[in-house]
């Protein structure tokens, strides 16, 4: 890892919130994940993480950890109302074309190998960003803290309820 010079600030730390901090960091970059939730808390249900954003996490090095973190689909089904297969296919065409497989996985746990992928102090939870002013040199970010951060960029990753 080099160092790019360049500071970022990630306003939510949600599966696109880690994922983009992490893989900033593998360029060098300064980033600082501030998240309004005081704790992490296991939420939603399961997700299928897709080939074309494996290809993405095996660009920086992440894929072992995440396939660690649910298991690899082998083939699709298609189920009518009341549980008949209505089509079935395999996914290994797709893995052979480009390289890598899909991922069924529980939310949190794909959640936990994300952010074990950030170097330690990135993530600060319990501050959420109120107010933002852009500048020729770059940002101000207003946490509900009152401390003010300076970076090059903000990022929001904060979700629904934005």
């Amino acid at each position: 890892m080099h160092d790019s010079g360049m500071n970022v600030v990630i306003a939510g730390a949600g599966i696109g919130g880690l994922t983009l901090a992490a893989a900033l960091q593998k360029e060098g970059v300064a980033v600082r994940v501030v998240e309004r939730a005081k704790k992490l808390e296991p939420v939603g249900a399961g997700l299928v993480v897709q080939i074309n954003a494996m290809r993405a996490l095996a660009h920086y090095g992440f894929v072992d950890p995440v396939l660690a973190s649910g298991v690899s689909l082998d083939e699709t089904l298609r189920r009518d109302w009341q549980g008949r297969v209505l089509t079935k296919g395999s996914l290994t065409p797709f893995v052979q074309k480009y390289g890598q497989r899909m991922l069924c996985a529980q939310r949190a746990r794909l959640h936990e190998a994300l952010r074990g992928l950030l170097a330690p102090d990135t993530l600060q939870l319990g501050r959420g960003v109120t107010k933002y002013v852009e500048s020729a040199d770059g940002v101000s970010v207003t946490l509900d803290d009152g401390e003010t951060l300076k970076a090059d960029l903000l990022v929001g990753c904060d979700g629904l309820r934005s």
